[in-house]
């Protein structure tokens, strides 16, 4: 970061005669820089309505045995060469008791919000490394303290203009105190959460059963597969079938099948006959391609079953479930102790200087065991830790429940317990200006399981 300091003030020397020369710049006010102090940072990154107040702290020095007064005076501030919009224009006066100093912090608010008082300004200051300049002047009326100053008194001290010491009068009237510092402020700006390509992951801690499916399937794939995929129609039809249903010439009437033919002769004396013979025949002769289950649900079924379908449909896809299934799973067993639940995310740095990404490590400790444990850190622990700007960086959030350190084990989940673990761990946060830890050690937590 660039730096700079101005303090300038008049010096005052004396001549006594021509043999020597007295500075007197400690029988002055001074102002001595004290450092920069930064608050104000959100609670809420969320709410992108960041707000940084900079204070640049000065520490006036009152030599004298009577009490100083410091006017209003007008302050420069300047972020990027532009002058900072709803920032203070001046500091209020104010009085230093005699023979003491105070400390006196000149402040200037960063509204980063976009609605804020810096609008489009200060949304394009974050994540940057702006160059900030500070400067003041201002005179003060010293003559009153001449005596303490030169050990004169105000009339003795130059009055004519003429008087060799009259130069001296000039300057105590008029003594300008200039402050000026300059240096770059690291606005950070709030980093983008985005979702990871890899899906999340659910595994099982210790020991697994394990089942076979591989001879429930073999015995059950040949008759669904017949009764799903075997089609109704016969290479060739029933030969009464096809005599009744074949295209014949009949004397007087022409072509048609001599079912047909019935069928008509028989209209005077029933009139569903017709209606009757197409149910029939639609049972005895199903269309190409249909499976001999549907065509016998669609014809024969619905006067006994109306919900025959939906029922097949649903044993259909049950039983490509199971299929779909390897031929050995794995279930969690009595030797089974615990769950890890690994979400993945990636971190992306919206600032052009490299962060380091958000990281926390805690646990429940329940006399040796950790029953609870969470865990946020990069994927690839062997990655260099800090993110470059404007890179990305996969991350993982990780739930690890080990309920074989309950005193019940995986019961005691649901059996009801009031326990008191501690919580131990370590948070860790960079907002630009380097990595803060901090650490986590609360005692004698309370955790209850069960239902209730």
């Amino acid at each position: 970061m660039r730096k700079l300091l101005i303090l300038t003030f008049l010096p005052l020397l004396l001549f006594s005669g021509c043999k020597s020369t007295l500075n007197l710049t400690e029988n002055l006010p001074r102002v001595q820089f004290k450092g920069v102090r930064l608050s104000r940072f959100p609670a809420d990154l969320s709410q992108n309505n960041l707000e940084i107040q900079l204070g640049l702290r000065f520490n006036y020095v009152n030599p004298f045995r009577t009490s100083l007064s410091i006017p209003t005076h007008q302050v420069d501030f300047r972020v990027n060469g532009a002058a900072l919009p709803g920032s203070a224009t001046q500091q209020s006066g104010f009085s230093i008791p005699a023979q003491s100093e105070r400390l006196v912090t000149y402040l200037f608010t960063f509204d980063l919000d976009s609605a804020g008082s810096l609008g489009q300004q200060g949304l394009n200051l974050l994540g940057k490394d702006n160059v900030y300049e500070f400067a003041t002047r201002f005179e003060l009326d010293l003559l009153e303290y001449a005596s303490e100053i030169f050990g004169l008194n105000v009339g003795e001290l130059g009055a004519d203009p003429g008087s060799p010491l009259s130069p001296y009068r000039r300057q105590l009237e008029n003594y300008e105190i200039k402050l000026g510092f300059g240096d770059t402020l690291r606005l950070p700006a709030i980093p983008r959460i985005l979702p990871a390509s890899r899906p999340m992951k659910v595994q099982f801690l210790g020991q697994m059963e394990s089942i076979d499916l591989s001879g429930v399937k073999n015995a059950m794939s040949p008759m669904v597969t017949l009764l799903d995929q075997g089609f109704a129609q016969m290479a060739q039809p029933d030969p009464f079938v096809q005599l009744l249903t074949d295209t014949v010439q009949i004397p007087l009437i022409g072509k048609t099948s001599i079912a047909d033919y019935v069928v008509s002769l028989a209209a005077p004396l029933h009139p569903q006959a017709s209606v009757h013979w197409q149910s029939l025949k639609s049972k005895m002769l199903p269309p190409a391609n249909t499976p001999a289950m549907v065509h016998f649900l669609d014809q024969f079924v619905p006067g006994i079953n109306g919900n025959a379908g939906t029922a097949w449909t649903n044993l259909q896809q049950a039983y490509q479930s199971l299929d779909d299934l390897p031929d050995e799973i794995e279930y969690p067993g009595p030797q089974t102790t615990g769950l890890v639940v690994e979400i993945p995310f990636i971190f992306e740095n919206r600032n052009e200087f490299p962060v380091m990404p958000p990281q926390l490590f805690t646990h429940a400790s329940l006399g040796s065991g950790q029953p609870i444990a969470f865990e946020a850190s990069p994927t690839n622990a062997s990655s260099p830790v800090s993110v470059p700007g404007g890179a990305k960086r996969e991350m993982h959030v990780r739930l690890t429940l080990d309920w074989a350190a309950l005193s019940n084990g995986f019961g005691g989940l649901f059996s009801g317990q009031n326990l008191q673990p501690n919580l131990v761990g370590e948070t860790v946060l960079d907002m630009g200006y380097g990595p803060m830890p901090l650490k986590l050690d609360l005692n004698q937590l309370m955790l209850q399981t069960g239902n209730n």
